[in-house]
């Protein structure tokens, strides 16, 4: 039986044959039938290729990857590993080194950036842009590397408190979950 991690790294270093027809001839003891079986029960987000992908990746030179009209990611390819990116993604390199790598990770969230996306995007269920249309973007930074490093390291610690926040509640939406099955099962009683 194939595993979630197996597909996956097929998924990320696999520069050509990305389909699941492929994925048989590249592992011993896999049939076509097994991987579709496994595609029709998993599902597999880009978190989870993500996850197994970061690791390959380092923090020196950037590339970010602006998909459908406002989602990116940063990636950090020091190896110069090549990877692929599907039909609705562009992948758009720095030529210059005047955004912090850090900071990249941000800059593209801002409101007036996703309203430029929306504005240039095309399409009705899927929307897209094109790397005309993203030439057109007017991103405004600030004109140091110091300034730029600062505003990401802040916002970063944001992020970081809202995780830990976010981790809090689900431990207590957890420990409700069990008291009420204990309580309404009749396994605890108040009296």
């Amino acid at each position: 039986m194939i595993t979630k991690a197996q597909y996956i790294e097929f998924l990320v270093s696999t520069p050509v044959n990305y389909t699941c027809t492929y994925l048989a001839d590249h592992i011993s003891g896999i049939r076509h039938d097994s991987i579709s079986d496994f595609l029709a029960t998993e599902r597999i987000t880009a978190e989870s290729i993500w996850k197994h992908a970061q690791p390959h990746i380092d923090n020196t030179e950037s590339s970010y990857l602006i998909e459908g009209t406002s989602r990116h990611v940063v990636i950090v390819n020091t190896h110069k590993i090549p990877y692929i990116s599907g039909l609705h993604t562009i992948v758009a390199k720095s030529k210059t080194q005047e955004l912090d790598n850090h900071y990249k990770r941000y800059c593209f969230q801002a409101s007036y950036i996703k309203q430029q996306f929306a504005f240039y995007a095309v399409g009705t269920k899927v929307s897209g842009i094109s790397k005309t249309s993203i030439a057109k973007i007017v991103l405004r930074f600030p004109p140091t590397l110091a300034e730029q490093t600062a505003i990401a390291t802040v916002l970063s610690e944001i992020d970081a408190a809202i995780d830990a926040l976010v981790a809090k509640l689900t431990k207590a939406r957890q420990i409700k979950q069990g008291m009420m099955q204990d309580l309404l099962t009749g396994r605890v009683r108040l009296v």
